[in-house]
C-alpha cells in the first residue's frame, strides 16, 4: 500500500497496536487518557471507520524492542526533532496521523507533528 522511499532514522514499529482507552486503563490506571485509537476513529469517522476495523498501526519513528524475557518495551525514540519519513502510495488510501500522547513514546508531553501530503 506504501513504498518507504526516504527514511530519517530507520526505526519504527509495527508490535505495538495504536493505544485504546482500554491499554491505558491497564497499564497506567489511567481511566480517561487520549489515545491514538481514538484519535484515529475520529479522524476517519467521516468514512465510516469504527475502532474495531483499525488495523495495526505504522508507529513512526517508536522504538519498540523485545526483551530478553520475551516482553515489549518502549525505548526513548532514536528520531530527533526534524527527522522524516517519505511514502509513495501505491493506490487510493485513506490515513490518518496521530502523535502518541504516552510519554515513553516521546519523551515526555505530546509534541506537535507535521506532515505534506504531495501530488
Amino acid at each position: 500500500m506504501l513504498t518507504i522511499v526516504r527514511d530519517d532514522v530507520g526505526r519504527h514499529d509495527f508490535l505495538y497496536a495504536s493505544y485504546s482507552p482500554e491499554m491505558y486503563r491497564i497499564q497506567y490506571g489511567a481511566a480517561d487518557h487520549k489515545n491514538c485509537l481514538s484519535n484515529i476513529v475520529s479522524a476517519l469517522a467521516h468514512i465510516g471507520v469504527e475502532a474495531h476495523m483499525v488495523p495495526t498501526a505504522f508507529n513512526f519513528f517508536m522504538n519498540a524492542r523485545v526483551s530478553e524475557d520475551g516482553r515489549l518495551r518502549i525505548r526513548p525514540p532514536l528520531s530527533q526533532a526534524g527527522d522524516s519519513t517519505d511514502f509513495r502510495a501505491e493506490m487510493d488510501l485513506a490515513v490518518a496521523v496521530t502523535s502518541c500522547p504516552a510519554p515513553t513514546c516521546s519523551r515526555g508531553p505530546i509534541k506537535p507533528i507535521q506532515y505534506e501530503v504531495r501530488d
